[in-house]
């Protein structure tokens, strides 16, 4: 479906085909009259090809896939439709100068076509955006242009600071000599216990620093820790969402079971009334109703049965999300090197879904 809004998603695969083969044919119509020859009907085909791919990526948010496809099916068959879709896809994914070139060529194509009044909202929108954007770039270059003079003025303060402390660094050298002249006068015995207390606070100075390296290693071996269990806490997520996803769908689907139930409700009461009142004579309605009651009971016991199963499914599924999350946590307790983890990633194979386990040692 040619959509003209950002986020709609179609109820379900025949309202979608139709609504789909009813625009192309429109669009096709303009197409032919515009255009030096009509494209085939392989080329519309192969457009319409992409442009449902395009949908299918923009309603799972993978807007660079989106907006590929959507650009292949303009390629084949320039339908204006198709720059409104491109000017979502592009303002979803925040690159507003491209969506704003892409609506401006929907309006010039279709000035007066449906979708002309969102469009002209979302350029409003869009250039609103692009003007704030610039405003914070022209406020982030001058921030950084300040903290460049800033670092550059403290530079020149360091190097003057330096040059200072070189000054003091060669008086004192120079003083430091001439005691030295003047203790090489003193006797052996002051010579010795001056020997003596530096090497008392060499050594104290070693114990110290041996005290803050250890204390440091304790620092860098919690910090790591921490991360690994934040790390942790992230695994088995997709195999959760995956659960929650099928018991969603299994809760919606055992609901649709009540319209089956609903029309088996219904048959019955007609088939009621006729039992109970014996002025009534049996029509071809009574009838409906008697295979319809079946057909209507049929049904609503197997949808209810899948959904029922879809949800049980999704609750074992999350179940595993969450047992690979807590494992992880565990094993990001212990220290490195300790442990094995393993990754559980739902796979897609000729079969059917599966989960494929991953060891790391």
């Amino acid at each position: 479906m040619f959509s003209l809004g950002g986020t709609e998603r179609p109820h379900n695969g025949a309202l979608r085909a139709v609504l789909v083969a009813a625009l192309m044919a429109a669009s096709s119509l303009g197409l032919e009259r515009a255009a030096h020859g009509a494209p085939s009907a392989e080329t519309k085909a192969e457009a319409k090809r992409h442009f449902e791919q395009g949908k299918r990526f923009q309603d799972l948010g993978k807007l660079d896939d989106a907006i590929r496809a959507y650009q292949a099916a303009y390629d084949l068959v320039p339908l204006p439709q198709l720059l409104f879709n491109l000017g979502q896809a592009y303002r979803l994914k925040g690159d507003m100068r491209k969506a704003l070139d892409a609506y401006e060529k929907f309006l010039v194509a279709t000035p007066e076509g449906p979708g002309r009044d969102e469009a002209r909202r979302n350029i409003k929108m869009v250039k609103l955006r692009i003007e704030v954007e610039e405003a914070e770039a022209a406020r982030n270059r001058a921030v950084q242009e300040a903290e460049i003079a800033r670092k550059r003025a403290e530079e020149e303060a360091a190097a003057a600071r330096r040059q200072a402390e070189e000054a003091t660094a060669a008086r004192k050298q120079a003083e430091e000599a001439e005691a030295a002249r003047r203790r090489a006068t003193e006797d052996a015995d002051a010579a010795r216990r001056r020997t003596d207390a530096e090497d008392g606070a060499r050594i104290k100075r070693l114990a110290e620093e041996m005290e803050i390296a250890a204390r440091r290693r304790t620092e860098m071996e919690e910090a790591a820790r921490r991360r690994r269990v934040e790390e942790a806490q992230g695994r088995g997520r997709a195999v959760r969402i995956t659960g929650l996803a099928l018991m969603g769908a299994g809760v919606i689907t055992a609901g649709l079971s009540l319209i089956s139930f609903f029309d088996m409700q219904a048959d019955i009461d007609r088939i009621d009334r006729f039992n109970n009142d014996t002025r009534m004579s049996w029509s071809a309605e009574l009838d409906r109703a008697v295979t319809g009651h079946q057909d209507a009971k049929e049904t609503f016991l197997t949808v209810a049965g899948v959904g029922g199963s879809a949800f049980v499914a999704g609750f074992v599924v999350w179940r595993i999300g969450a047992a690979i999350r807590n494992g992880a946590i565990e094993r990001a307790e212990k220290p490195e090197g300790q442990g094995a983890a393993m990754t559980l990633l739902p796979t897609l194979t000729a079969g059917g879904a599966v989960l494929d386990a991953r060891w790391r040692f």
